[in-house]
């Protein structure tokens, strides 16, 4: 019942706390989000929505991709359809251009298939429908510093939107402990020790670097 805080550096690292006993009240834990309330939109609207976001996806020639990635994917994403998150869960399956997309005052650039991915997986989410292919978990790491530190590492966003469904199945959790495996970095590693947690109950811990020796 007191607080510590862990810090870590690459010289060692240290245990913050109170020097004498302060027992600290228990935490109530904070009451589980409602599920996303089902909705639904007419075929009519549906079907011209998709067929719009299918144009942006692949018209990578335009200067305003990610722009309109965006313009086209929120509606689907903040509609809460079922119908519209199984549709946009299904497009993480399609092919995309590899062509480069630069982003941040052109301090990064990204294949435009991941910054697709990226932004499929948070629609998907946002929507609260749909599953995430457990494969996108374990894309290996592949992105190279950049000044800006702004990564759109797929894998990352998967995480994340697994969380948000709540995708607890066995390939899913079995993903996101072969992810931890891998070659993700540090600070990464966090958003997939939080799904862990979130989806099974069990606490996390960080586990101490690898010696060079």
């Amino acid at each position: 019942e007191q607080v510590f805080v862990g810090t870590y550096h690459t010289r060692g690292g240290a245990l913050w706390g109170p020097r004498t006993s302060q027992p600290q009240p228990p935490v109530s834990p904070p009451p589980a989000l409602p599920p996303v309330a089902a909705q639904s939109i007419a075929a009519e609207t549906l079907t011209p929505a998709l067929a719009a976001l299918d144009v942006a996806l692949l018209d990578v020639a335009n200067d305003k991709y990610r722009a309109n990635l965006l313009t086209a994917l929120l509606p689907l994403a903040r509609s809460h359809d079922p119908a519209a998150g199984q549709a946009l869960a299904s497009r993480l399956l399609h092919p995309f251009p590899d062509s480069p997309v630069s982003l941040f005052g052109g301090k990064v650039q990204v294949p435009a298939a991941r910054l697709a991915q990226w932004y499929l997986l948070y629609a998907i989410a946002i929507n609260g429908h749909g599953a995430i292919p457990p494969a996108y978990l374990t894309v290996p790491w592949s992105a190279p510093p950049n000044p800006a530190e702004k990564y759109l590492e797929p894998a990352v966003a998967a995480a994340w939107a697994v969380m948000q469904l709540r995708q607890d199945d066995p390939a899913t959790l079995e993903a996101l402990r072969t992810a931890l495996r891998g070659n993700l970095p540090r600070w990464a590693q966090g958003d997939f020790l939080a799904a862990l947690h979130l989806l099974t109950g069990q606490p996390f811990q960080y586990l101490p670097e690898k010696s060079a020796e």
